[in-house]
C-alpha cells in the first residue's frame, strides 16, 4: 500500500516535467503547471523503464531496481539542463531581433531532447524556432503567426454560442498559445508541430460562423506525420544544419 501511495502521489509530478503539464494543484487551483522538461512521447526514456522494469521482474536484483531509479532521475536532470541552455539561447537571439516578448517557452520537440522547440509572443505575434543542443548548438530560425484574438478576428461570432464556448475550452487546454490562421479560420496550439520552427500545428479547431448557436467547432488534427517532416527533424537530430 505504501508503493502505491508513493506511486499515486508523484504521478502529477512527472506529468508536470512534460511539455503539456498537468493541474497540478487540483482542486485548489486550475492552473496548468509545465516544466517543460521532458517531451509527452519520449520512447528513450519510457523504453528503458519498461526494459529495466522486465530485467528486474525477471531476475528479482535490486541493482536493476536502483539503476532505474536513477535512469529516471538523471533522465530528467539532463531534460533540465537542456531546458536551461536553450532558454539563455533563445533570450540571446530575441535580443538581436530587438523584441520584448511577454512570455518564453522552451519545450523539447516530440521524442528527444537534443532538438528543443522555443515559442515567444511579441506585438501580437508567436515566433517559433529551433535550436539543436548536443556538444555544439544549432539555432534555426522559424516561423510566426498571429496571436489569436476573438474580438479582433471572430468579431461576428456569437459570444454566447457553442463554438464561442468551445474556443474558449480549447484556450484553456492550450494554455492560451493560440494562434490564428484567418484563410479558413484556424486556431491552432502553437505549441505542437511535427517541425519544431514551424506553425504547422498537429491539431487545431476551424470555426464556421454560419453555423448555429448550438453546432460545435470543427476539430482537426494531423496525426500522421508527412515523410518529409520526419526527414527534416531526422536530419535535424543527425546533422550540424537547418533545413528549408
Amino acid at each position: 500500500y505504501l508503493i502505491s501511495v508513493i506511486g499515486y502521489g508523484t504521478h502529477g509530478l512527472l506529468d508536470a516535467c512534460t511539455s503539456y503539464g498537468t493541474v497540478l494543484f487540483w482542486p485548489f487551483s486550475n492552473q496548468r503547471v509545465a516544466w517543460n522538461i521532458i517531451s509527452i512521447v519520449d520512447p528513450v526514456f519510457t523504453l528503458t523503464i519498461i526494459f529495466l522494469l522486465s530485467l528486474f521482474i525477471i531476475t528479482r536484483k535490486k541493482i536493476i531496481s536502483i539503476f532505474c531509479i536513477a535512469w529516471i532521475f538523471g533522465y530528467l536532470t539532463l531534460g533540465l539542463v537542456q531546458n536551461q541552455r536553450a532558454l539563455e539561447i533563445v533570450k540571446n537571439i530575441i535580443k538581436e531581433r530587438k523584441h520584448f516578448p511577454d512570455q518564453v517557452t522552451v519545450k523539447p520537440s516530440i521524442g528527444n531532447l537534443i532538438v528543443w522547440k522555443t515559442i515567444y509572443e511579441y506585438d501580437g505575434m508567436f515566433y517559433v524556432d529551433a535550436i539543436r543542443i548536443t556538444y555544439r548548438t544549432l539555432f534555426c530560425a522559424g516561423e510566426s503567426v498571429e496571436k489569436f484574438n476573438l474580438n479582433k478576428h471572430l468579431p461576428n461570432l456569437n459570444k454566447n454560442s457553442q463554438q464561442a464556448l468551445d474556443i474558449e475550452r480549447f484556450r484553456w487546454f492550450s494554455n492560451n498559445y493560440l494562434g490564428f490562421i484567418k484563410a479558413n479560420n484556424y486556431i491552432i496550439d502553437v505549441r505542437y508541430s511535427i517541425v519544431p520552427n514551424k506553425v504547422d500545428p498537429l491539431w487545431g479547431i476551424v470555426i464556421d460562423e454560419k453555423r448555429g448557436n448550438n453546432e460545435h467547432v470543427i476539430w482537426q488534427t494531423k496525426r500522421k506525420s508527412e515523410k518529409r517532416d520526419l526527414s527534416k527533424i531526422f536530419n535535424l537530430l543527425t546533422q550540424n544544419e537547418c533545413f528549408d
